[in-house]
């Protein structure tokens, strides 16, 4: 059973909410349009925010962690369409009027979250220009990732995949543990669950990861990226030129 824990914070500080790159390139007179409507909570891994089509009641500015959009067919099946970390937000579009999700948002690795009310979002957003334009700029970074992601799984094996997985949701770890299930992979990566099982033993049986009790830990960071494709790279290069990075003074 997923567990939803709000951890209280009597003064949230400005260093702890700035470790979201959003909200830290945020001038602070926008900042402060959002500031005191944020709560912080805590999100274990396989906790959905919203399903396909749910009304989005809350926007999320990841502090720690990792939250993943699922597409979801009409027979059940998913695929992971992109993720969004400490970089981004999960429901910016909801700034222009989006009510209704088109994708599902899940923990992907267990996270940390700055959420306020959609309506306060809203209300924010239409008093700041700066808040719009972000909103705008992180949906062009989904749009990268989306598009790069159908070319991945379209042209690239399940192990070039596979490894990308990992270097990528080693990003966002301490210790290069990731803990997660061959079910949850291969729903993350659309392939079933036999073809997740094969590929994680020729890691580890090449040393390159360890699989123990449904957590991976990563061995030999050298051997993934000379197994992953090139995607992760793409995806970075794309959105350097797209995303700000300068914090806010």
């Amino acid at each position: 059973m997923c567990r939803r824990v709000e951890v209280r914070v009597v003064d949230k500080p400005l260093r702890q909410l700035s470790e979201n790159q959003f909200l830290n390139v945020l001038p602070r007179e926008d900042f402060a349009l959002l500031e005191p409507h944020l709560k912080i909570v805590s999100l274990d891994r396989g906790m959905t925010l919203y399903e396909d089509s749910d009304p989005i009641t809350a926007v999320h500015f990841p502090l720690k962690g990792m939250i993943s959009l699922v597409t979801v067919t009409s027979e059940g099946d998913s695929i992971e369409a992109g993720t969004i970390g400490v970089d981004g937000i999960v429901g910016g579009m909801t700034a222009f009027g989006l009510q209704i999700a088109a994708a599902k948002a899940i923990v992907q690795i267990p996270a940390v979250l700055a959420e306020i009310p959609t309506s306060r979002f809203r209300a924010a957003a239409a008093k700041s220009e700066a808040i719009r334009d972000l909103c705008v700029l992180y949906n062009e970074v989904q749009l990268i990732q989306a598009r790069v992601t159908v070319a991945c799984n379209a042209l690239h094996s399940i192990e070039q995949r596979f490894c990308k997985w990992l270097l990528q949701s080693r990003e966002v770890t301490d210790d290069g543990a990731v803990s997660l299930t061959q079910e949850f992979m291969a729903q993350m990566l659309g392939v079933q669950r036999s073809s997740v099982s094969q590929v994680a033993t020729k890691m580890q049986r090449l040393g390159y990861i360890s699989y123990v009790r449904g957590q991976i830990r990563i061995l030999n960071r050298t051997g993934l990226e000379e197994t992953a494709c090139d995607c992760i790279e793409s995806i970075a290069h794309k959105t350097d030129a797209v995303w700000p990075k300068t914090a806010r003074k």
